[in-house]
């Protein structure tokens, strides 16, 4: 750092920035991130801009000492993908708590997310004090929400190509306020648009792998293969996005039918 007296000031305030963090573990861990206020995180002898700073000049810059902190925390990413989407690739780290909204948290370890560029510009400096809308954090799912829950589903469309579409239903045995945040946060991420682009891709290609497999229109071969599929894939994730969608495929009737066929794409070009 080549502000010697900023160094000296943040040096100092260690002992307050580990305090913070606890403070903010707490408020993740009992799920009351919407109750942070700026005022909390104060950290003194540093200026809000001098916080901020402390993350762009030192942090997240390349080359810096501390650079290695920001790369440890974006090879947590599971599978190197977003924390949010589980999609999009991992680039970039966002302020689950915005920088804007408490500067405190600026360099705090647990107050930073892998994610990807669309998620982070969708998030941007936004942040609900409501505590329907809290985000959950992905460092520490609620206790109330279980490994088996589900949340994710899919239905199917019929037309001259099939669709799917996909919309945030979570389990009815959750409580109501895990319910509201978890359909709030499909909704703030638009995740119902991303993985429906996504799928449209996806289906085209399993609608011609069934025609091929089976053809002149099969239902109930059509409809246990894409069981099996969706097992499979749900064993591991019972929020599986294509898991979601071949269970949605194979309980519709005019899919497993006739739609398989219907819903090849023509090439192009």
């Amino acid at each position: 750092m080549r502000d010697k007296d900023l160094r000296a000031r943040a040096t100092k305030s260690v002992d307050q920035f580990q305090a913070n963090s606890v403070t903010l573990q707490t408020a993740i861990h009992t799920q009351a991130l919407h109750g942070v206020t700026s005022a909390q995180y104060k950290v003194a002898g540093l200026s809000d801009d001098e916080l901020k700073a402390l993350y762009k000049g030192q942090l997240s810059r390349q080359n810096s000492k501390a650079r290695h902190l920001y790369d440890h925390v974006m090879s947590n990413a599971l599978h190197s993908l977003c924390s949010y989407c589980q999609y999009g690739v991992a680039n970039t780290l966002d302020h689950f708590i915005p920088i804007t909204v408490v500067p405190g948290l600026a360099i705090d370890l647990w107050n930073l997310v892998p994610a990807c560029d669309r998620c982070n510009k969708h998030l941007l400096d936004a942040f609900d004090y409501a505590a329907e809308h809290q985000m959950l954090h992905p460092y520490a799912m609620p206790a109330s929400v279980p490994p088996s829950a589900r949340w994710l589903r899919a239905a199917v469309h019929p037309g001259p190509v099939a669709a799917v579409s996909f919309h945030a239903d979570p389990d009815s045995s959750l409580d109501d306020l895990t319910r509201a945040r978890i359909i709030h946060q499909f909704t703030r991420l638009d995740l119902g648009v991303l993985f429906q682009v996504v799928a449209a891709r996806e289906l085209s290609g399993t609608c011609r792998n069934l025609a091929e497999r089976f053809p002149g229109g099969k239902p109930q071969p059509v409809a246990a293969h894409l069981r099996e599929l969706s097992d499979d894939a749900l064993a591991a994730d019972p929020n599986d996005r294509r898991g979601v969608m071949y269970e949605a495929l194979a309980t519709d009737e005019w899919f497993t039918t006739v739609g398989y066929e219907v819903g090849i794409e023509p090439a192009t070009g």
